[in-house]
């Protein structure tokens, strides 16, 4: 079971790390008022995937997309979505 739990970690370490960094290369991008932009739905991909944490991250340590209320909402709702699947996860696993 332990191996399980290692490529959860690890999973959601590459997932997290990948969308802080998309985050900040995205503001880096928009400084330079560059095409070559990072979108938001690329974005949203990577925070369903896993990594919820490193785009909102990065969107706070950054300072980008803060204003977006659209962009904020559906993390937030994805945020909302993993939170709940962990507690339903958890339970399963403590009453078994």
């Amino acid at each position: 079971m332990s191996i399980i739990y290692l490529a959860i970690f690890v999973w959601l370490t590459v997932t997290n790390v990948t969308g802080f960094m998309l985050m900040a290369k995205d503001k880096a991008e928009s400084k330079k008022k560059r095409p070559q932009r990072i979108s938001e739905k690329t974005l949203l991909k990577w925070a369903l995937l896993g990594g919820v944490a490193g785009v909102y991250g990065g969107m706070e340590y950054c300072r980008h997309k803060t204003k977006h209320q659209d962009f904020r909402m559906k993390l937030w709702l994805i945020f909302t979505l993993y939170l709940t699947a962990a507690v339903l996860i958890i339970g399963i696993i403590i009453t078994h």
